[in-house]
């Protein structure tokens, strides 16, 4: 009897085995059918052939932890308005029913559950993505990506459509995506109609310490009426990083912290990306960032560029973000290895580089185009403000503005060393060649262009008020009516040392302080080694080799311009056009064809480079053992 039992006992254990193996069985295969293969894990990604299976993902949060692999080109026609089934989102669940008093209740559950898993688009595209919501948060295809080792890649979207009333982290590809990645995406004819929304993108959202790299946005357009931190490509960046991406012909308007490639770079890092949008704003619009409080790095923006305040060609407005600041309670946002193209129109605050500079370094950038405004217009900064460096830059943009207008600088408050501006200037009151307004610091700074106003009119500064002007010059015509100079227009209580303008070319015998010069002085290495001025292969004046000069055929160059590509271009095109036997490609060698520096080119001895006969220019002595500027080969 007892061992009949125990056989009965053994059999029922067999029998819940064989059950449970058949559930998992089951569910294996319910998983399968619903894709193409795979089994959801790394080695074995589950394969989306059709749309269904897509929409299948959304339906399972119990994959969103898994594998995906795109093998297709998919169509989402079939799924308009709000039918798609986003992946990664907010779950709604009635966890309870009650009744009170003889009325019902039902109690709700509202969980939100990330993507967490990955998805290689196999270099396929999705067609035709849509979705329509009214106060939708985290909205894409992928709403909601969270986890270190998440990941989107190798995936293109073609005329996805989203519009919303209210909402914000909204993206055609992500919503939102914090820690993980976004790799090699791209959207191409991305709609985005929007009312009353934040932090928005043709392709993502948010980025929140995540990464977004070697994507981009074609033709798309990010249309958002009252919208902040919109972008052509993403709309937020918080502490994570964009690399190597891109906007081309793609239009964003949007109300505050808009960007032709992003709305806000919140203390992130942008690096080697550009962006050729139309960019439409009200405050902090810019044609690659709307507003940063981080690092931007080798990037660039060819955008035309409106708004109303804090309007920069690059950025509108870099200021200091609200953690992470150093010891004096200040973070030194960067701006390097940078430029900017196009129009730049606004009212206050308008920069051909950045509207608003509050703190931090702006270096090795440089600005073209147009730039306009009514007060606090430059070339490459607006307005610089007291902890703010500009350094080894430059402008050649064309400058309008009604006040405080400058080739470089409309406003400054900080300080300015070693750059230059070329373009001319022009507009009603306190208007410079270099700043229209100063009441910083300017050192070893020059201006070639032309100021032309009606007041406070000066060849390099309009207005300068208690800072410091040093070891700087300006040789462009100025015309005014009233307090105009040729090297400061009106002057009150500052240091002015060691500065110098053209007096034939400013058409202006009174500079405001300074020395007027000849042309003829004004090329000439002696007029300012007297002075004090620091050039390279001498060391009276110091060692920091600041300036140089092409003796008696130009005025004094910063030492860096043979260094930049665009600016020796065109000293290269001075040189032709000034005639010379066999000059061409500059270039710097020892007698072992190390680069060597060299100051004033004047002294010249034919000689030979890598046996190649010619001329060289330098130091006398130098020359002649065929070190110094080559020329190339005589005609």
């Amino acid at each position: 009897m007892l061992g009949r039992e125990r056989m009965m006992d053994s059999e029922s254990r067999l029998s819940v085995m064989v059950v449970v193996c058949g559930v998992i069985v089951a569910l294996g295969s319910l998983a399968h059918a619903q894709y193409g293969g795979g089994s959801g894990e790394p080695n074995d990604p589950y394969l989306i052939y059709t749309p269904e299976q897509l929409q299948a993902i959304g339906a399972d949060p119990n994959h969103w932890s898994k594998q995906f692999k795109l093998m297709a080109d998919l169509d989402l026609t079939a799924y308009p308005g709000d039918e798609f089934n986003i992946i990664g989102r907010e779950i709604v669940k009635v966890t309870a029913r009650t009744r009170t008093r003889g009325l019902a209740a039902v109690i709700i559950e509202r969980t939100l559950i990330p993507f967490t898993g990955t998805f290689d688009g196999g270099g396929h595209t999705i067609s035709n993505f849509t979705y329509t919501c009214r106060d939708g948060n985290k909205i894409g295809l992928f709403g909601y990506v969270a986890d270190p080792n998440a990941r989107i890649c190798d995936l293109g979207l073609i005329d996805p459509r989203i519009v919303a009333q209210g909402g914000e982290e909204i993206g055609c590809l992500v919503g939102r995506i914090d820690d993980g990645a976004v790799v090699n995406c791209h959207i191409r004819l991305g709609r985005i109609l929007a009312d009353t929304v934040s932090h928005v993108g043709a392709l993502v959202g948010h980025i929140q310490g995540g990464t977004l790299a070697d994507c981009g946005s074609v033709v798309s357009f990010v249309l958002c009426q009252g919208g902040t931190s919109v972008g052509t490509l993403a709309g937020y960046l918080r502490e994570g990083t964009l690399r190597r991406c891109y906007a081309d012909d793609s239009l964003v308007l949007g109300e505050d912290s808009v960007g032709g490639l992003l709305g806000t770079n919140g203390g992130g890092t942008v690096e080697d990306c550009r962006a050729v949008s139309t960019v439409t704003g009200g405050e902090f619009v810019g044609g690659l960032i709307g507003t940063n409080t981080g690092a931007v790095m080798s990037s660039e923006a060819n955008s035309d560029v409106w708004g109303s305040r804090w309007v920069g060609g690059l950025v509108g407005e870099s200021n200091t973000p609200r953690k992470g600041r150093g010891a004096e309670g200040v973070v030194l946002v960067t701006i390097d290895d940078s430029h900017s193209s196009g129009v730049v129109v606004g009212e206050e605050y308008v920069g051909g580089l950045v509207g608003l500079h509050w703190a931090g370094t702006i270096s090795a950038c440089h600005a073209r185009g147009l730039v306009g405004g009514d007060e606090s217009v430059g070339g490459l900064v607006g307005l610089s403000r007291t902890a703010s460096i500009i350094t080894v830059s430059y402008a050649t943009a064309s400058v309008t503005g009604d006040e405080a207008a400058g080739g470089l600088v409309g406003s400054n408050e900080g300080t300015v060393a070693t750059c230059y501006a070329s373009g001319d200037v022009a507009g009603v009151d306190c208007l410079g060649g270099l700043v229209g307004g100063d009441e910083g610091a300017i050192a070893s700074c020059y201006a070639t262009g032309s100021v032309s106003g009606l007041q406070r009119i000066g060849g390099l500064v309009g207005y300068h008020e208690e800072g410091a002007l040093t070891n700087s010059y300006s040789v462009g015509s100025v015309t005014g009516e009233w307090l105009i100079g040729g090297l400061v227009g009106h002057e009150l209580m500052s240091a002015i040392h060691a500065c110098f303008w053209d007096v034939e070319a400013s058409g202006q015998i009174d500079g405001k302080g300074g020395t007027g010069s000849t042309t003829a002085e004004m090329m000439r290495a002696e007029t300012f080694l007297e002075a004090g001025w620091d050039f390279v292969g001498e060391v009276e004046n110091g060692t920091d080799d600041i300036w140089w000069i092409w003796e008696g055929r130009d005025y004094p160059r910063l030492w860096w311009e043979l260094a930049d590509e665009d600016a020796t271009e065109a000293l290269q095109d001075k040189r032709r056009a000034g005639g010379g036997a066999g000059q061409g490609a500059i270039s710097l060698r020892g007698e072992r064809g190390e680069s060597i520096p060299v100051g004033i080119v004047g002294a010249e001895a034919v000689g030979a480079r890598d046996g190649e006969a010619g001329c060289w220019r330098g130091f006398a002595g130098l020359a002649e053992a065929g070190r110094g500027v080559w020329l190339g080969n005589f005609i």
